[in-house]
């Protein structure tokens, strides 16, 4: 099952010039989840410890989860133009969803942010009856934007 995605930007005061997307899929066994973040702001980089992404979905049973970062990189409009940032991600369940953030002090201002991984039970059985419903970019604190799911 694949959701259709609409956008609904709740821009803040401490970041504008970004665009999120995101593409989530129920693969069975897995919720694979994939994030670009892109943004251009020559006077105010950001700082990837200060963004966190929240994917919310039910689904049914109470397995423990796990997750997997294939991969998390900066693709950057000067040098180095790539910085793999996979080490740096983190991962979370909460009640109701499942929170990405990064550690670290590496911060960008004119690139695009990617971020390619799965969530799974830990005994990898499929997972039943999974709503996803929306992906939310925080930053600082602050919702910068919603993508609600179908």
């Amino acid at each position: 099952m694949k959701p259709t995605a609409t956008i609904s930007p709740k821009p803040t005061k401490e970041v504008t010039n970004i665009n999120f997307s995101s593409d989530v899929s129920d693969i069975g066994s897995s919720i694979k989840q994939v994030y670009h973040i892109q943004y251009s702001n020559e006077s105010q980089p950001i700082k990837l410890s200060n963004i966190k992404i929240r994917l919310y979905y039910n689904r049914a049973g109470a397995k423990s989860q796990e997750y997997h970062c294939d991969n998390a990189g900066l693709q950057l409009n000067e040098a180095p133009y790539y910085k793999s940032c996979t080490s740096d991600v983190t991962g979370k369940f909460q009640d109701g969803y499942f929170e990405i953030a990064f550690q670290g002090d590496e911060q960008f201002k004119d690139g695009e942010l990617s971020i390619d991984l799965r969530c799974n039970q830990s005994d990898w059985s499929a997972y039943q009856d999974v709503d996803i419903q929306k992906a939310e970019l925080w930053y600082s604190g602050c919702l910068v934007q919603t993508k609600e799911f179908e």
